[in-house]
């Protein structure tokens, strides 16, 4: 039966509809997994879902369930978005992937198995304007940054993102990273057909930086590449319920080749020039190229767009003045400005379209014979223009001595060697040390996407620091949230201080429970507390639910708030209180403990050690000089304390 006691709400929107339609009622939580990717092991964004069943168990519930069931058909059918949002203690926003769900039929109909995708899917459309950043006749201009908090209207990825139809309400700009480095020029053409989720990908991952929509569904930008990543907390194997599954791949190579190319200007070049007939006839005139009365040149340019592609051979002088032999293979077109064209034809032959369209990388002139009863011809037809183009083609290689490399990656928006030596060396790392992936479980553990962790197998070399990079999210019984982890190494696998075994073992399962029964487990918890009863998430509150402990009868939840599974440090006047419960698979969470409070000394204490232990004498027993330190050991006593005694 669906519980409203896990603390999650469901809701959809449907086309047409002024309200969203909660159907809570038909979903048990326990069938609820959100599977929250940061970035993909090759670096790239990666989709996130979220899987429910919905279910029914009573008349009311059944007439809601088939008319849910029948407004998503008809959305299928009529090719409309769904949008989808989970609320309460966890979230998720999105939309129902229409092309992943199913019913299973019986004798009445069952369940629905729903699949919905994060908020992302506006960036799954092909781009389809054409766009230059910057769009200056300077060619000299150093460009838009990636991603700039403070100057958003130069931010490429900003732009795309509002261009693909999100608002400014919709990208978390307070938690995304300052991505500052800027790309020369960039360049698209609609006939290219990209989608906006491609180009933000290759964009972000040559500058290590990744862009992962959030569980409210907001898009944020997220840098990768750290010099020296800080660990954020310890993730140990004997501390987890399930332990820590580490797996290696089969990175077999020791560098990484980057290619990428130098930039030039060239000042009115030609970037066209029309293939026509250069041959004299026999009155030692031009042929050119003819165009019947009333008719267009290029032929049918009247009925369908056709463009002069601006070419790149005509920069390769030395090889077009037969200075050199050796056709230069790097050159390209990224930009061209001022563009403006040149004809030698006759009189009769007018410009069709003026002004003409002029691209970055094409240019649509269309002529037209307005003579009515003769042909008339063009002899000579070229664009010039001022160039931005790729020149060069360099290699950049981390570490320099690697002799074992991958497949070179070409870039497509890095231009200097500064770049491209930190994309080289960010790639080296993650594929060298991501090659080793680690895998845990937590309950209400405060862990996000692109966390730091020290992973630590005690009793094996592994001791290393790995980044988050996805999350599997459940709800195994109320108000607990399990969160299974997946990392890839950012260090080597033995660059940590290994760690020695702890006494306190956590949520190890046993196979024998309290009576002996067969596959019974046990978690262990710690807390801290007061005399009387532990605290809940605070140190000034407890829990109204739950079960009575103390004298005073005050309540603690069985939740997970405020335990951990490592014994904490008391302040003065704190107790530590320990929790243990059992469970039977396939159950995944004791619903009773027993709860007890540790006994100790104070939490505070300072110990005195000297130096010596005796005075310095003579040989006749008369004392002499000497210094002896007194050293104070403080406990749980911060280093700034002002402590005072006398002797």
């Amino acid at each position: 039966m669906p519980e409203t006691k896990y603390g999650l709400k469901y809701e959809l929107l449907f086309v047409g509809d002024s309200s969203w339609t909660e159907i809570t009622s038909l979903i048990d939580s326990r069938s609820t997994k959100i599977e929250h990717a940061g970035c993909s092991t090759d670096l790239k964004s990666v989709v996130s879902k979220c899987d429910f069943e919905m279910k029914y168990s009573r008349t009311p519930s059944l007439i809601m369930h088939s008319s849910i069931v029948g407004k998503i058909f008809a959305a299928k059918e009529n090719n409309e978005i769904v949008k989808f949002r989970m609320s309460g203690f966890d979230s998720f926003v999105g939309k129902v992937d229409l092309g992943n769900f199913s019913q299973t039929n019986g004798r009445i109909p069952g369940f629905v198995s729903v699949t919905c995708e994060d908020n992302s899917y506006l960036l799954e459309e092909k781009m389809p304007t054409s766009f230059e950043y910057p769009s200056t006749s300077d060619l000299s201009d150093e460009g838009y940054s990636v991603f700039d908090k403070n100057n958003l209207a130069e931010s490429i990825v900003m732009l795309r993102f509002l261009d693909a139809g999100y608002t400014i309400n919709d990208i978390d700009i307070d938690n995304s990273d300052t991505i500052p480095e800027k790309v020369r020029r960039v360049v698209y053409d609609k006939d290219d057909k990209e989608t906006y989720r491609d180009f933000l990908d290759t964009l972000l991952f040559e500058h290590c930086a990744v862009y992962v929509t959030t569980l409210d569904g907001k898009l944020m930008v997220k840098r990768l590449y750290q010099t020296n990543p800080v660990s954020e907390r310890d993730v140990t194997e004997f501390l987890l319920k399930e332990g820590l599954s580490t797996k290696g791949g089969d990175y077999q190579f020791d560098g990484v080749e980057i290619k990428w190319s130098n930039l030039a200007v060239l000042s009115k070049n030609v970037v066209y020039n029309a293939n026509i007939s250069m041959d004299l006839d026999e009155d030692g005139k031009f042929v050119g190229e003819e165009i019947e009365p009333e008719h267009y040149y290029p032929s049918d340019g009247d009925i369908e767009e056709v463009w002069q592609d601006f070419d790149a051979s005509f920069l390769d002088k030395p090889y077009l003045t037969k200075e050199s032999r050796l056709k230069n293979k790097d050159l390209s077109l990224i930009t061209v400005k001022n563009a403006y064209y040149e004809v030698d034809k006759d009189s009769d032959v007018i410009l069709a379209n003026n002004p003409p369209e002029i691209e970055p990388t094409k240019a649509r002139v269309l002529f037209y014979n307005k003579n009515a009863s003769d042909v008339k011809k063009i002899y000579g037809f070229t664009i010039v223009g001022d160039i931005l183009y790729r020149n060069k083609i360099n290699d950049s290689i981390y570490p320099p001595t690697a002799n074992k490399l991958d497949d070179p990656y070409e870039t497509k928006h890095i231009f200097n060697s500064g770049g491209a030596e930190k994309l080289a060396n960010h790639l080296h790392r993650f594929y060298k040390y991501g090659d080793l992936q680690h895998s845990w479980s937590e309950h209400n553990v405060d862990s996000h996407l692109f966390q730091i962790v020290t992973v630590t197998a005690t009793d094996t070399f592994i001791s290393s620091l790995a980044m988050i990079i996805s999350q599997t999210r459940t709800y195994p019984a109320p108000s607990v949230l399990s969160i299974s982890n997946n990392a890839i190494g950012v260090t080597a696998f033995n660059s940590e201080p290994v760690r020695t075994r702890s006494i306190i073992r956590g949520s190890i399962p046993v196979n024998i429970g309290p009576s002996g029964s067969s596959g019974t487990r046990s978690i262990t918890q710690f807390s801290l507390g007061n005399a009387d009863s532990p605290y809940d998430s605070t140190p000034t509150t407890v829990s109204a639910n739950g079960v009575t402990v103390g004298a005073s009868g005050v309540t603690l939840s069985t939740e997970g708030l405020g335990w951990t599974f490592e014994s904490p440090t008391p302040s003065e006047g704190e107790f530590v209180w320990r929790r243990e419960g059992y469970y039977t698979p396939p159950e995944v969470w004791p619903s009773v403990w027993s709860i007890t409070r540790l006994t100790g000394a104070s939490s505070f204490g300072i110990t005195l050690k000297a130096s010596s232990l005796t005075v310095p004498t003579s040989s006749r027993g008369v004392p002499r000089g000497g210094n002896i330190t007194i050293t104070a050991l403080l406990q749980n006593i911060p280093s700034d304390t002002v402590i005072t005694w006398s002797v």
